[in-house]
């Protein structure tokens, strides 16, 4: 009891000491008891440690899930590329040959059209009948090339 009274003495005594380590006590109870808060990377809201450290778990994960997707999507956009390329060098593989045709032809065309101006000119040495059919046989292979052309392509 005595000490008691000793310690009661001494706190009229030191009131400020007194009042100075209560208030230190209970601002680190305090500091201590309050929990770190920080706003979020995806939303507006504060959040503590392990909800922080949970929300951009999550938030990793569909980013890199949503990376997937975009590698899928690359994926498909450039087998259409692929796809393109492949039918634009198609398309220009037939022109091409086309136009070795046309070329064909036009050579044969005019060798049947000298031969029948030949046979024009020089009246004994053919007639006309001979050079109708040397342009009509012009007229039936290209047709026939045409026609072999459109089921090779069609092959």
């Amino acid at each position: 009891m005595q000490m008691l009274q000793q310690l009661i003495e001494w706190t009229k005594a030191n009131k400020g000491s007194v009042f100075t380590l209560l208030v230190v006590a209970v601002m680190f109870a305090g500091i201590g008891g309050c929990e770190s808060k920080t706003l979020a990377v995806d939303s507006q809201g504060e959040l503590a440690r392990p909800e922080f450290i949970q929300a951009g778990r999550d938030t990793l994960t569909a980013l890199e899930a949503e990376g997937v997707d975009l590698q899928a999507e690359r994926q498909k956009h450039s087998a259409k590329i692929a796809a393109f390329n492949e039918a634009f060098e198609a398309g220009l593989a037939d022109l091409n040959e086309q136009d070795d045709l046309k070329a064909e032809l036009l050579t044969l065309g005019t060798g049947l059209v000298a031969g029948a101006a030949d046979t024009a000119i020089a009246p004994g040495t053919g007639s006309i009948v001979t050079s109708a059919l040397g342009v009509g046989g012009w007229a039936l292979i290209g047709r026939s090339a045409w026609r072999r052309r459109k089921e090779k392509k069609a092959a």
